[in-house]
């Protein structure tokens, strides 16, 4: 059971894992690349939304200036 900010999301059945994958992760070899929909279901902003906010942490502590030039 997965639980985040907004919902909780049951998993019903686990998939079965290739023999090739439990090989590698009983040898250390395993490794996870995980996309992004995964944070945002436990709660994590999208990247946009990070984004804007890092930019806007960084404007109020004056790390930031912009300018608008014509």
């Amino acid at each position: 059971m997965v639980q985040s900010k907004e919902k909780e999301i049951k998993i019903e059945e686990e998939p079965s894992v290739p023999p090739e994958i439990l090989e590698a992760a009983s040898s250390g070899k395993l490794g996870l690349f995980i996309g992004a929909g995964v944070s945002r279901i436990i709660g994590c902003p999208s990247w946009d939304n990070f984004a804007l906010q890092q930019l806007k942490d960084l404007r109020e502590k004056k790390q930031l200036i912009i300018m608008n030039i014509k």
